[in-house]
Parts: C-alpha cells; sequence; structure tokens
C-alpha cells in the first residue's frame, strides 16, 4: 500500500493497550499489526504495581517507564477476579 494510503494509520500504545485501541478505531485486534521496535534504555521504571496477598503484606509484581502501562497491567490483574488487591504507586525519586 502507498505511504499515503488513507486506510493505514500509525499509532503508538503498548501491549495491554491494544484491545483498547481496537475498539476505539472499530477493528478487531486481528487487523492491527504489531510492531515492536529494537529494545533501548527508555528510562527507569518508575511505576510500580503492588498486590496484597491473604496476610497484608504487599508485594511488587511489576515495574514500568509509564502509568499507562502499570494501570493496563492492575487492570489485568483486577479483570481476572483474584480476590487480593492490585494497585499502582509511583516509585520515589532515585
Amino acid at each position: 500500500m502507498a505511504e499515503d494510503d488513507p486506510r493505514i494509520t500509525e499509532v503508538h500504545a503498548n501491549e495491554p493497550e491494544l484491545g483498547h485501541l481496537a475498539f476505539h478505531v472499530g477493528a478487531g485486534e486481528s487487523a492491527i499489526e504489531h510492531w515492536v521496535p529494537t529494545p533501548t534504555h527508555v528510562g527507569d521504571a518508575r511505576w510500580k504495581v503492588l498486590r496484597q496477598d491473604d496476610n497484608g503484606n504487599a508485594f511488587v509484581i511489576a515495574a514500568f517507564t509509564s502509568r499507562c502501562e502499570a494501570d493496563a497491567v492492575a487492570a489485568s490483574f483486577a479483570a481476572r477476579g483474584h480476590k487480593q488487591v492490585c494497585w499502582v504507586e509511583q516509585t520515589a525519586p532515585g
């Protein structure tokens, strides 16, 4: 297809947001071509996803450079119906 084809739109989104993106553009996820850039250092993980276990102990289960990605991961855990609570916190400046 030509570069100026009006049917092609380039949108940057992280992996957990592909379904959300597909919903808003009115396409199925299979219609979205997923491209992963060559890994580079993009910054320090400033957002962490935590989970509280049955005994009240909190554990970091993931860390991300963007709040958007951390929120998406926390939401995916919540959507699974776990009884443990998940939340997002910003890491202390280092």
